[in-house]
């Protein structure tokens, strides 16, 4: 019977309120909703990520792995045309050289040249 009563105070208490109390709790309810927000939030966010990769990893199996037998064949060629020596014209004696030995070349000629200007500078200076 003391059951009863409680029951009957309680829902009395609720009638005056205006709303069942002890059956709502807004802090519980509003961190629920909070948490759901986030968990949405993140799990979109990781969808959208796995699509970003996804779609990369076919754009470049698709199209940029590929290499055409042309292609390959103008490569080699060009790489030969850079990296080998030739004579141009024996008149002249105008030579083709490799890229990379002209950049050496070019780079102890300016290098000698830097050289012989500072020294010049300091001489005239010391005279």
């Amino acid at each position: 019977m003391s059951e009863e009563k409680k029951s009957m105070d309680v829902s009395e208490e609720s009638r005056q309120a205006g709303y069942e109390k002890e059956d709502a709790n807004p802090v519980k309810i509003i961190g629920f909703a909070i948490l759901t927000v986030v968990l949405m939030a993140a799990m979109v966010l990781g969808v959208v990520e796995v699509f970003i990769m996804t779609k990369e990893q076919q754009y470049h199996e698709s199209v940029l792995r590929p290499e055409s037998a042309p292609l390959r064949e103008l490569r080699a060629q060009e790489e030969q045309i850079l990296n080998s020596y030739k004579l141009l014209d024996s008149s002249k004696q105008i030579y083709q050289i490799p890229v990379s030995r002209a950049m050496e070349l070019m780079a102890d000629e300016a290098f000698k040249s830097r050289i012989g200007q500072s020294a010049d500078r300091s001489g005239g200076a010391r005279k």
